[in-house]
C-alpha cells in the first residue's frame, strides 16, 4: 500500500466517525504531538522553549484565556486553513492538490509562531494535524473551519490549564 492510499483510506475512515468521536480524535493528534515535542526535548536535550517569547503570555491570565483560547484559534483556522484550502482549491487544478494544501497550510501556521527556530518547527507538526483534521472536515460535510477551531480551542485549553493551573 502506497503513502497516498494510507492517507485515502485514513480520510475515508474518519469521514464515517460520529462529530464528537472525529474532535476527540482531533486533540488527541494534537496531545500527542505535544507529548511526543516534549520527549523529544528531554531525549535530546534540545529545547523548544517555554513559549515566554510570546508576548501574548506577558498579559493577564484572563486576557490569554480570552484572546488565546477563544478568539485565537478560530482567527488562525480562517487563515491558516481555509484560506489556503480555498485558495489552493480555486487556482490549482491538480490531483495532488491536497498534498500541496498539506504542505502551504502547516508552513504558514507555523511563520505565525516565531518565538525561536524549534518552536517554528514544532508547531508545524500542529499545523499539519489541523491541517489534515480541516480537509477531512471539509470532506464530511460538516463546518470544517469551526471542527478545527474547536480542536485548536481544546489543545489551547489544555496548554493554559497545565502552565496556569498546574504548572503554577
Amino acid at each position: 500500500m502506497k503513502k497516498f492510499d494510507t492517507i485515502i483510506f485514513v480520510v475515508r475512515y474518519m469521514k464515517r466517525l460520529n462529530v464528537l468521536i472525529f474532535i476527540l480524535i482531533g486533540v488527541s493528534a494534537l496531545l500527542l504531538i505535544s507529548f511526543l515535542i516534549l520527549l523529544f526535548q528531554n531525549i535530546t536535550g534540545i529545547s523548544i522553549g517555554n513559549g515566554s517569547e510570546n508576548p501574548l503570555l506577558n498579559e493577564s491570565k484572563f486576557f490569554v484565556l480570552i484572546i488565546g483560547i477563544l478568539i485565537i484559534p478560530f482567527f488562525e483556522t480562517l487563515i491558516f486553513q481555509a484560506l489556503p484550502f480555498y485558495v489552493i482549491n480555486k487556482l490549482i487544478r491538480h490531483k495532488r492538490k491536497l498534498w500541496m494544501f498539506l504542505i502551504v497550510s502547516p508552513i504558514l501556521f507555523s511563520l505565525n509562531h516565531l518565538f525561536n527556530p524549534a518552536y517554528i518547527l514544532a508547531t508545524y507538526f500542529g499545523g499539519l494535524a489541523l491541517a489534515l483534521i480541516y480537509y477531512i472536515g471539509y470532506y464530511r460535510k460538516e463546518n470544517a473551519i469551526l471542527l478545527v477551531a474547536v480542536i485548536h480551542l481544546i489543545n489551547n485549553l489544555v496548554a493554559f490549564i497545565f502552565r496556569y493551573l498546574i504548572g503554577s
